[in-house]
């Protein structure tokens, strides 16, 4: 029975950080993968004037009311289902499946782009016309896909999607509005709460470096990383209180184990005290009883710890998160066995603590002394008082402060239901 509940206070304890970390890793993957594109994409544009240097990046808007780009995108190619070829001559472009109905132009077909920034109109050769495969992709930066949102358009004014053509093509504009765009973009990936802070930090910094140079950053990230924060600290917080309230009622299980079969040596331990035997040979014997078992519970608690973690959340990838949740598990079996030695200790004390006269009794006494009757009425009323301030605090608490709700209900019941069915065994 102790080898048993050792096993089962250091499982708990062993298992909380490699549940911890991996459910960590589990939910920044999520929540970056759910993001939308602008939380994760960090645009970095610069604009330049091609009549005096070669450039790629993005020309527009034309002159009348409609908004759109002439692009150039590396790998374009690969992120849309194409109709056609790619580009590859001068003036050669491919346009969007949508802008090519707005505008009913179609391969093989014509567009002359024209604008304020432009010395002359651009005309295009249609050699394709694609369809992106995920519009929300981050590749495609906040203005590519203007057509697929419709997003930021003055009204009464169209916005159509890019019109991907060569660098060649884009140079040879001699625009004096060009538009330098280099797109960071955070795939899904395990994140901690220090990556997402000081990914925050670097695009704070950069923006105050590159302003008065001409670079322009835009991005959402700080929504993203504020969701990775919260959701990181709600599992370091509640997962601890968790497994330290299986802790706490295993030692305190631990406790009532020992006491209980304690009881039953009363009389050997009297006649030791009669034979003279000295107080520090009578401790040797009794922990020994219960010492033994509890640390023979702890290899088993800490595999079983280890291997149920991982079947429930997981593998834990990062190394550096690996090195972390062995050092914190070693430290938690630690704590767990030292407490349950404790509660060991304390159960065996009131046996040495006895006359010999009680010790030797064939019945020990039932009457109980009145710091136990006060000790109890503390206890209950601090988990009365627990729970209802939980209640109270509601979403305010949050799932952190709700674990310990039942904890603290059960603990108060069954002291209760145990003191009250004491008189009645009697």
């Amino acid at each position: 029975m102790l080898v048993f509940l050792s096993a089962l206070v250091s499982a708990a304890a062993v298992a909380a950080p490699f549940f911890i970390y991996a459910s960590t890793e589990k939910l920044t993957v999520r929540d970056i993968a759910a993001a939308p594109a602008a939380q994760r994409d960090v645009t970095v544009t610069h604009d330049i004037d091609v009549r005096s240097v070669g450039a790629s990046g993005s020309v527009g808007p034309p002159a009348d009311q409609s908004f759109g780009q002439i692009s150039v995108r590396d790998g374009v190619c690969d992120h849309v289902v194409l109709v056609g070829r790619c580009p590859s001559a001068p003036n050669d472009a491919i346009i969007s499946s949508v802008t090519s109905s707005l505008l009913e132009t179609k391969i093989g077909g014509t567009l002359q782009f024209s604008g304020a920034a432009l010395p002359k109109p651009v005309k295009l050769h249609i050699v394709g016309v694609y369809q992106p495969r995920d519009p929300k992709d981050p590749f495609w930066g906040p203005d590519t896909l203007s057509a697929q949102f419709q997003v930021d358009v003055p009204q009464g004014s169209r916005a159509y999607d890019a019109a991907f053509v060569t660098p060649a093509t884009l140079a040879a504009t001699n625009s004096s509005d060009v538009a330098v765009a280099s797109d960071l973009i955070l795939g899904p990936r395990v994140l901690s709460v220090h990556d997402s802070i000081a990914i925050h930090d670097q695009i704070l910094s950069a923006t105050s470096e590159l302003k008065p140079h001409g670079y322009r950053i835009q991005t959402d990230f700080t929504n993203l990383s504020n969701a990775v924060i919260l959701d990181t600290n709600r599992i370091f917080t509640s997962v601890p209180l968790g497994a330290g309230e299986v802790v706490l009622f295993g030692w305190f299980t631990l406790f009532l184990a020992i006491r209980s079969t304690a009881l039953t040596r009363r009389h050997d331990v009297g006649v030791l005290k009669l034979r003279g035997v000295r107080r520090r040979g009578l401790w040797t014997l009794m922990t020994e009883q219960s010492t033994v078992p509890i640390l023979a519970g702890l290899p088993f608690g800490m595999a079983a710890g280890f291997v149920g973690a991982r079947i429930v959340a997981g593998a834990v990838r990062a190394s550096e998160n690996i090195k972390l949740a062995a050092l914190f598990a070693l430290a938690a079996a630690l704590v767990a066995v030292i407490g349950g030695l404790a509660a060991a200790l304390v159960a065996e004390r009131s046996a040495l603590a006895t006359p010999v006269v009680e010790l030797l009794r064939s019945t020990p006494p039932r009457r109980r002394g009145w710091r136990s009757d006060i000790a109890d009425l503390v206890l209950v009323v601090i988990a009365i008082v627990g729970v209802v301030q939980i209640h109270k605090s509601g979403a305010a608490g949050g799932p952190t402060l709700a674990v310990l709700a039942p904890a603290l209900s059960a603990f108060a019941v069954g002291l209760v239901v145990a003191r009250t069915l004491v008189p009645l065994s009697r």
